[in-house]
């Protein structure tokens, strides 16, 4: 007998259609072409490709038909004409509980004889069809009045002389019981209706049997209301039925109960969706990124690649885009990640979504980037210069987030520093008058730098285009000519070559549709 194996099917894997092979599984399929499996359970063939040697595609009709869902499993066997079979096993589904708020009233439309046509003859308590001692309750959902005209008759008998109570206890009123109403029908006090609503809430047998009780009287004195309730409606109107509201959901009881949304237009509905969150994403790390000189090249929904194409020199990063309180799944990342070209491996999300994700984001060799630490690459990227040189680091290590953001934050901050040294020089020197032999020691010390920093600005200004400066000596400069008007002259030759520089062009294919060959 062939070998059977069990795989859990994941949200990747319903969401495409797909089967991502574990190492157990390796060498089970082809490593490329179709494959024919059977589905056990309908008997029912589809024919399905090898997209990669570790990845079986083309189950999504398998899985929508039978209602697969995360956690579900199929077991795959070979068979022996090199077919595979495949069944279909789906986990547990929780039952619906029970629904809170429901009112158990006595149907309306009993007439008073069919009433005490329950009740035997002999005035035993023992209703026919009453529950036995220690039942379940579920007998409160019969929708027969006959149950509440029992209950009345059985929890009511009526007294003797023996077991009659003194006067005095006659006299006084009884809660259990429903008082008379005044001559000529009319609504009852509110004093009397008040404990009838407090046991219908309280006691549900003791519910149903004020129920049977007020329906008597209402067809024995004509234009009569029920007890604790409003007045009657019109001859055989029916009476609503008391509205259930659903644990968990805002529906308040009015108007129609919403249904729950399942099924294939629903699934389709949530995929559509992400689909759309997954192309919004993209768009925020198209506008990031290719900025910084980086290609954009989306795979699938939430997943692209990054391209750093830098000439002789350029990597590749595969980046997962996650979406809000989104479960990422590691199996089918990293089955995707050695199936693919990449140098790397990121995770792009909220900052409080990656945070959670350290640490199998650590096992997997992969880096986390946060779309707020993203935000401030773009804003310091409009004073410093930033290229994939300096970020490629950030993808073998600590990424964009916290520690890797500090690390960073600091290597701009260096660079701005060297830019403010060279604006606090500049400044010294403009003091100065032109032509004008000086120190480095004394330039050093009016700026308050180290002489090595000073030293390394002045021959970076002695050459061209700038030509500031002169070294005349060891330890003297020669200032040429004012600050100011080298800066302006230094402006103009910028922009005037600026002017001259070639444009780039690219390349650009355009597909167009095949002629019509009836045309």
């Amino acid at each position: 007998m062939s070998q059977e194996y069990r795989y859990p099917l994941t949200r990747v894997c319903l969401r495409g259609g797909t089967m991502t092979l574990p190492r157990a599984m390796l060498g089970l399929f082809p490593e490329a072409g179709e494959v024919v499996v059977v589905d056990t359970a309908t008997d029912v063939e589809h024919v399905v490709e090898m997209s990669h040697p570790r990845v079986v595609a083309g189950l999504g009709p398998l899985y929508r038909e039978h209602d697969l869902d995360v956690n579900d499993e199929l077991v795959v066997a070979p068979l022996d004409d090199g077919r595979f079979a495949l069944t279909p096993v789906r986990r547990p589904r929780p039952a619906p509980g029970p629904v809170e708020g429901a009112v158990v009233s006595a149907p309306v439309g009993a007439s008073g004889g069919d009433a005490h046509a329950a009740v035997p003859a002999d005035g035993s308590s023992e209703a026919p069809g009453a529950p036995e001692a220690g039942a379940p309750a579920d007998h409160l959902d019969r929708s027969d009045a006959t149950y509440a005209a029992d209950v009345a008759g059985a929890t009511a008998p009526e007294p003797t002389e023996a077991s009659a109570p003194p006067r005095a206890a006659q006299d006084a009123p009884d809660a259990s019981v429903a008082p008379e109403r005044p001559a000529g029908g009319g609504e009852l006090p509110a004093a009397s209706a008040a404990p009838a609503a407090q046991r219908f809430l309280i006691d549900p047998r003791a519910a149903a049997a004020a129920s049977a009780l007020a329906e008597l009287d209402g067809e024995q004195g004509a234009g009569a209301a029920p007890v604790g309730g409003p007045p009657p409606a019109a001859a055989g109107a029916a009476t609503p039925a008391a509205p259930k509201v659903r644990q968990g959901t805002l529906w308040d009881g009015t108007g129609p109960a919403p249904q729950a949304r399942r099924g294939a237009a629903f699934e389709e509905e949530q995929d559509n969706a992400a689909a759309l969150a997954a192309v919004a994403l993209t768009s925020r790390l198209r506008r990031v990124f290719a900025p910084l000189g980086f290609r954009i090249e989306p795979l699938t929904a939430g997943v692209v690649y990054l391209h750093a194409e830098m000439g002789r020199r350029g990597y590749k990063v595969l980046v997962q885009l996650l979406r809000g309180a989104e479960r990422l799944d590691w199996a089918g990342l990293l089955a995707r990640r050695r199936a693919s070209p990449a140098n790397y491996l990121a995770v792009v999300g909220d900052r409080l979504d990656l945070l959670r994700l350290k640490g199998p984001a650590d096992l997997a060799r992969a880096t986390l980037w946060s779309w707020e630490a993203l935000e401030r690459l773009v804003v310091l990227h409009e004073s410093v210069p930033v290229s994939p040189i300096e970020l490629e680091s950030h993808f073998g290590r600590d990424g964009l987030l916290d520690q890797g953001l500090k690390r960073f934050e600091q290597g701009v901050a260096a660079r701005v520093a060297e830019r403010g040294a060279a604006s606090e020089l500049l400044t010294r020197l403009a003091v100065l008058r032109a032509p004008c032999v000086f120190l480095l020691e004394d330039l050093a010390q009016d700026a308050g730098m180290s002489r090595d920093a000073v030293l390394k600005i002045l021959e970076r200004l002695a050459e061209a285009p700038f030509h500031l400066v002169l070294k005349v000596a060891q330890g003297e400069f020669l200032l040429r000519r004012p600050v100011a008007d080298a800066l302006a002259d230094l402006a103009t030759y910028a922009e005037s070559l600026r002017q001259r520089l070639p444009s780039v062009r690219r390349e650009v294919l355009t597909g167009l549709e095949e002629p019509d060959a009836a045309g």
